[in-house]
């Protein structure tokens, strides 16, 4: 492998924690972490589908991404090594229910964060979401696939109402349904500060915990701790959704 083509690995740390609703049978959200020459990724997925279904969707994106950087199976340019990572398990998706019929119906979302060298690249598909925070500010990296998404956009409805409206939950744009998908991914990447954090979720967190609560435990707690504590309170305000955050601070490039 060329190994020139690779930035100098960063440091980070990273922390998750995924939650199984108590109205839920299985818990249909995914997340993972990987490192490897093109950097270090977090991935979080939510599955679409009864039974079992969202959780094995979510579950194989999940890995098929981790692995990809775990095992240098991607090359830069990163944003387009992302992008078709997530391409690949779109058509994953696909190609398990033709081979499974049992598993016909299932999608998933996905969002994931590649860290490269300092720079930052997300790529997402569907309402799971990516932040950067900052010093006290907090960033919106992506846009939800969404129907209220679209009427926040006209101005038909607040954004501070969007993820209370039925249409919330109503995806324009998911994994695994047909074998071409297309992948968001940021329009700038981003270089980072020491000290950023990048966090990822599904929509089950922000059902339950304020984007202002999210930005207040990045901001002031180490990732773990952030992940547990945010968990913690969409648990104690009885989350009827499954919910997953996923925290990664960028800490310093490797000399």
């Amino acid at each position: 492998m060329l190994d020139y083509l690779y930035p100098k690995s960063p440091e980070v740390t990273y922390g998750y924690y995924t939650y199984q609703a108590a109205t839920q049978d299985s818990n249909e959200d995914a997340v993972g972490y990987g490192a490897g020459k093109l950097g270090h990724v977090l991935v979080v997925a939510d599955g679409v589908g009864s039974d079992e279904r969202g959780r094995t969707a979510s579950q194989l994106v999940v890995n098929r991404v981790v692995s990809d950087v775990a095992n240098d199976a991607l090359w830069p340019p990163a944003d387009l090594a992302l992008k078709h990572s997530l391409e690949r398990a779109n058509v994953e998706l696909v190609s398990a229910q033709q081979l499974a019929p049992s598993l016909k119906g299932m999608a998933s979302t996905c969002v994931a964060a590649l860290i490269h060298g300092n720079v930052l690249y997300t790529a997402h598909v569907g309402n799971s979401r990516a932040y950067l925070v900052r010093g006290k500010k907090m960033w919106r990296l992506t846009r939800d696939h969404t129907l209220v998404e679209d009427l926040v956009d006209s101005g038909q409805v607040a954004y501070e109402d969007a993820l209370q409206r039925p249409e919330a939950s109503v995806l324009q744009r998911v994994m695994g349904v047909s074998v071409e998908t297309e992948v968001d991914l940021l329009q700038e990447p981003l270089t980072l500060e020491v000290g950023d954090r990048v966090a990822l979720c599904s929509d089950g967190i922000l059902h339950m915990v304020t984007e202002r609560e999210v930005a207040r435990l990045v901001r002031e707690l180490d990732p773990q701790e952030a992940c547990n504590q945010i968990l913690g309170t969409a648990y104690d305000r009885q989350s009827k959704d499954d919910a997953t955050i996923a925290v990664m601070r960028f800490d310093s490039l490797l000399v």
